[in-house]
């Protein structure tokens, strides 16, 4: 539930500040990301890593860090072909907007994943 919360709160940020011109409401809505990308940061990989056993956690620890830059670098260079055809400020509705009708989804799989996990009771 934290996770569908988190996703949701940073989606209404990043709406808010590609739908108003407010200097404060930007300033505001980037501190809260900030507070809510650190929550983010902590709480995913401890889901991740507690829903494998305890003998693959390494590697599942370095492949997790692997996918996550790379997924990164991707939606950089993604971000970078879309800003040709939409201006930056649509950019941000229009992928917040996407969040938050994908993540409700996202949540119901991932929470499906750890209650089958053998070590679902380690979160």
């Amino acid at each position: 539930m934290k996770l569908l919360i988190d996703f949701v709160l940073l989606a209404l940020c990043v709406l808010a500040i590609g739908a108003f011109d407010s200097v404060w409401i930007t300033m505001l809505s980037m501190f809260v990301m900030g507070v809510l990308q650190a929550a983010q940061d902590v709480l995913v990989p401890s889901y991740v890593l507690a829903s494998f056993p305890h003998e693959v956690i390494g590697r599942v620890a370095s492949v997790f860090s692997t996918v996550e830059v790379g997924i990164q670098t991707m939606g950089i260079a993604v971000f970078a072909v879309c800003t040709s055809f939409l201006s930056v400020q649509w950019l941000f509705v229009t992928a917040r907007l996407l969040t938050l009708v994908s993540a409700p989804a996202r949540f119901v799989r991932i929470k499906a994943g750890l209650l089958t996990s053998p070590t679902a009771r380690n979160v």
